[in-house]
């Protein structure tokens, strides 16, 4: 599993996972947004399978550094790819997302 946060009002619109969740049963990526102000939890993003199963293929697209070398050139990282944000299910509760987990 693989937990990411951001706070709601948050422009992200994707996240970089790791290509080795692929290869494990019930691999998952929980997108947790929160309430800048009260810390409030919810609503959840989903990305991953049934309980058992293995997640969704996570696509071709590699991600790349953040920063910048000597180059300007941002380097590839091959053990992650970036998944948008519509490939997410929204879960809007917590028995939504326990269901998620667990069945």
């Amino acid at each position: 599993m693989q937990l990411k946060s951001s706070y709601r009002e948050a422009t992200t619109a994707r996240v970089d996972a790791r290509t080795a969740l692929e290869g494990k049963p019930s691999g998952c990526i929980l997108w947790i947004l929160f309430d800048q102000r009260s810390l409030e939890l919810g609503p959840y993003l989903w990305f991953g399978g049934k309980p058992g199963e293995r997640i969704p293929a996570l696509g071709d697209k590699v991600a790349r550094h953040s920063r910048p070398n000597a180059q300007r050139i941002k380097a590839e990282r091959p053990g992650l790819r970036t998944i948008s944000r519509g490939r997410f299910t929204k879960l809007n509760t917590m028995d939504e997302l326990i269901t998620a987990l667990f069945g």
